[in-house]
């Protein structure tokens, strides 16, 4: 069974509840849309899509303009899954995507990627904090920054 969805059908169907997605949970708090990692290794072609498929219909679904991406359940990211997070980032209508509860080892492969820094004068597609809340302090007191 093929799990790729096509953009022009994402969100247009019946909105979804948590159990209809396999590899993320939803929530809101203070208005910030949570997704929730429930699967420990992104690492194949299959997954990646699926996974793709699932934060871009949660996104349209749940009408998030904000999002908190909660990492704590992620053990490891393969290359093939970065294009599911780019995605997200290309596809969806979103103006901030904060990564939390991020592993050093999972971290570490989006810094060498360029998809999150420290560094103040680069903008990258994806901002991070420590903790849910954090990331939902962040999005609630600055807008994102540019350069």
């Amino acid at each position: 069974m093929s799990s790729a969805v096509s953009m022009t059908s994402i969100g247009k169907e019946n909105p979804r509840t948590m159990s209809d997605y396999e590899h993320i949970s939803t929530d809101k708090l203070n208005g910030t849309l949570v997704l929730k990692f429930t699967t420990k290794h992104l690492r194949t072609p299959e997954v990646a899509h699926t996974v793709r498929d699932e934060l871009i219909n949660a996104v349209k679904d749940n009408q998030g303009r904000n999002l908190a991406l909660d990492m704590e359940q992620v053990e490891f990211v393969g290359s093939v899954a970065m294009l599911a997070f780019l995605s997200l980032r290309r596809l969806a209508d979103v103006e901030r995507i904060v990564m939390c509860n991020v592993a050093d080892n999972v971290k570490r492969i989006f810094v060498v990627c360029d998809l999150l820094t420290d560094d103040p004068q680069k903008n990258p597609p994806f901002e991070h904090a420590a903790t849910v809340e954090e990331a939902v302090a962040s999005i609630g007191v600055q807008p994102r920054p540019t350069t």
